[in-house]
């Protein structure tokens, strides 16, 4: 991975847990990153990690922001030097409420049929 990062939801906007970037990136990507996310609204829906929290469901991002509509991750996974960013809701087991989002950008191109989508999801079930 290049980067991986974990929100929890607060209200209407998602909060920065925690964040960790490949060795080798700029410390000014990784640094702007923290500072870009620590605390979102959740009208931004051009980042994968909100549109995973409003929708409930995984959100894919690629380079090519006309993909999918998420410019604001498309900017952010080129500046990783990665080609996927996927987000997962983290939903409370008990009545499917979304109480967060964990998020993995790779240089990987992330699918349904890929282990790192199976890897995220398994972990997004056991916060």
């Amino acid at each position: 991975a290049r980067a991986a990062g974990c929100w929890r939801l607060h209200d209407n906007h998602l909060e920065l847990i925690g964040f960790g970037a490949a060795d080798d990136m700029d410390s000014d990507v990784d640094l702007g990153f923290r500072d870009a996310t620590r605390r979102v609204a959740l009208d931004q829906l051009g980042l994968g990690i909100v549109k995973a929290a409003v929708s409930r469901k995984p959100a894919i991002g690629r380079r090519d922001p006309a993909e999918n509509g998420l410019t604001g991750s498309a900017s952010w996974i080129v500046r990783f030097q990665a080609n996927t960013s996927l987000a997962v809701p983290i939903q409370r087991s008990r009545d499917g409420v979304v109480v967060g989002v964990i998020a993995v950008s790779t240089a990987d191109i992330v699918h349904p049929d890929r282990p790192v989508w199976s890897l995220l999801h398994e972990l997004a079930d056991q916060l």
